[in-house]
């Protein structure tokens, strides 16, 4: 099984992926972004764990969130990626963008 923790509420946005118990990336996006204690989403964690771990989007079982149940966190992170989006508009990753969409409505769908 391989979950997919995002962290990414408030400062030090991170992302972990877990496969078959065993931490296989974990990445803060201050280290890709250079902005010390990174706030917003982080899409260019998320790329870089899914790279380190040789997995695409698809291979994901489960995403798990911090703090809220999954309802206020798809919303607190739809909204973090819109102020993402604003300011970084010019390196925006619009296929981390679709991914997390994608698994936020299965997730939708699945629990019905």
């Amino acid at each position: 099984m391989n979950v997919l923790g995002i962290s990414a509420l408030d400062t030090d946005s991170t992302v972990a992926i877990v496969s078959n118990g065993r931490v296989v990336a974990a990445v803060a996006e201050e280290r890709l972004s250079r902005i010390k204690m990174h706030a917003g989403f982080p899409h260019q964690a998320l790329d870089t764990v899914l790279n380190i771990a040789g997995m695409k989007p698809n291979d994901i079982d489960i995403i798990t969130y911090p703090f809220y149940d999954w309802h206020i966190e798809a919303s607190l992170m739809s909204s973090g990626y819109l102020i993402d989006f604003f300011k970084n508009i010019f390196c925006f990753n619009w296929k981390s963008f679709s991914a997390l969409r994608e698994a936020m409505e299965k997730e939708i769908k699945d629990n019905r």
